[in-house]
């Protein structure tokens, strides 16, 4: 977050280029907001869809490249509890949970944040699982 105002750019693009440029595995899920007329409630969660997924080469190598979400949408709700993050500065950690062909899945620790008008998750690998 600090790299942004130091080279005068925008957080998404310093996040973009941090993700794609770093030698160790890291991706970032960046979410846009859907744009729905209803007559449901105005107090139900935004829903929000994959906008796009950069990834390190290494993490590409190692996990997966890109991501889609089942039903195509996701709820506020489901990415961060409401009113916990209001801006760039509110980091919200969360585990994110992928699904693999081999119906395994990953655990991954992200951090999830938005500039106001686009959510991030800055997902880092799955913490190595001890041996016994």
């Amino acid at each position: 977050m600090e790299l942004a105002p130091k080279y005068g750019a925008s957080y998404e693009s310093a996040m973009r280029r941090y993700t794609e440029k770093h030698t160790l595995p890291c991706a970032l899920i960046v979410f846009d907001k859907v744009q729905e007329v209803s007559e449901e409630s105005e107090f139900e969660d935004s829903k929000y869809k994959i906008h796009y997924t950069i990834t390190s080469p290494s993490f590409r190598k190692t996990f997966f490249s890109g991501l889609e979400i089942e039903g195509g949408t996701i709820k506020e709700g489901e990415l961060c509890e409401k009113d916990r993050w209001r801006g760039i500065e509110d980091i919200v950690e969360k585990e994110l949970i992928v699904g693999r062909s081999d119906k395994q899945s990953w655990r991954f620790e992200s951090e999830i944040f938005t500039n106001g008008y686009k959510v991030f998750q800055f997902v880092l690998p799955p913490k190595q699982a001890t041996r016994s």
